[in-house]
């Protein structure tokens, strides 16, 4: 059984979440990696009603200590991508991602943020990456994390710039984000598994 055949199976999302709970974190990631966008299409919308994620869901390690989450998203190229997120000393959670796209695209920094309270967010997810804020590039981040920058400026802005992207929960390891431009979805995707923790 793998995850894919699950999911054109229509498995119970309980399912689905127990067999991955009980996998490794190298199969889980090995399995996120072969989801096309329709699976990944159909993974978020049955994800709807699973319980929230919250920010230390995604911040999982100690304050000032990154944390990372294997991503794999739903674009024709350059699929396989990080992640990163560390909770600052005031309490906020940001982070950027990391992969192969760095060098030319930029770091694409956020905030993350629980939608609780928004009516415009909630109805997409439980936790929201946020791009249209960054943290100030005098933030507290990990000293080998790249250099803070605005997604309204350079090429960050044809990937970054007025997107969110909605989470929601697939299992205890494994969370679901779909991409939203201008407050409207694109139809864009990505699995994300956490790595193990500190």
């Amino acid at each position: 059984m793998t995850l894919a055949q699950m999911i054109q199976d229509a498995a119970p999302l309980t399912e689905i979440t127990a067999w991955l709970d009980a996998q490794n974190h190298d199969t889980r990631v090995a399995e996120i990696r072969s989801l096309n966008k329709k699976s990944q299409r159909e993974l978020f919308e049955r994800a709807v009603d699973n319980p929230p994620l919250s920010l230390d869901y995604f911040a999982a390690n100690p304050t000032g200590e990154e944390c990372i989450h294997e991503g794999k998203n739903s674009l024709p190229v350059f699929t396989l991508f990080q992640k990163r997120f560390v909770r600052l000393e005031d309490n906020r959670v940001v982070g950027y991602n990391h992969g192969s796209t760095l060098p030319l695209i930029g770091p694409g920094y956020f905030i993350l943020k629980e939608t609780t309270g928004n009516p415009d967010w909630t109805p997409h997810g439980s936790v929201v990456v946020d791009y249209y804020e960054v943290p100030e590039g005098t933030a507290s981040v990990p000293s080998h994390w790249p250099k803070i920058k605005p997604n309204h400026k350079g090429l960050q802005v044809l990937v970054y710039n007025n997107m969110h992207d909605f989470m929601r929960r697939v299992s205890e390891h494994v969370s679901i984000g779909s991409a939203f431009k201008n407050g409207k979805s694109i139809d864009s995707y990505f699995l994300l598994c956490r790595q193990p923790t500190s």
